[in-house]
């Protein structure tokens, strides 16, 4: 994939397994933003301020996860409305320009 852009074209729900990390994680915030349903490890929207089953789906064992990967591949209109109210979320919370170069330093 060259870009991120082709990636989310090609796909249909973006999947974050992070098991570690710390900091906004940009490219879930990202992912977002560009229309595509989440589904992540609690580790993968810590300090985002996404909630669960509002925004995206989280989840931290495997069975679960894999449910939620299926659940926004085929209740196409849960994972729209996840995206809008993302969307709406990051417009809210991430649109402000100091704030995004705070994130980007």
């Amino acid at each position: 994939v060259e870009s991120l852009s082709d990636f989310y074209q090609q796909s249909i729900v973006f999947i974050n397994p992070m098991q570690n990390g710390a900091g906004v994680k940009i490219k879930t915030l990202d992912a977002l933003k560009n229309g595509m349903p989440l589904v992540s490890t609690s580790i993968g929207v810590e300090g985002t301020g996404l909630k669960n089953e509002v925004h995206c789906l989280v989840s931290d064992d495997h069975a679960s996860f894999a449910k939620a990967i299926l659940q926004l591949m085929y209740d196409r209109n849960f994972a729209h409305k996840l995206v809008y109210n993302g969307q709406s979320y990051l417009q809210q919370y991430f649109c402000n320009t100091d704030v995004i170069k705070k994130i980007y330093k």
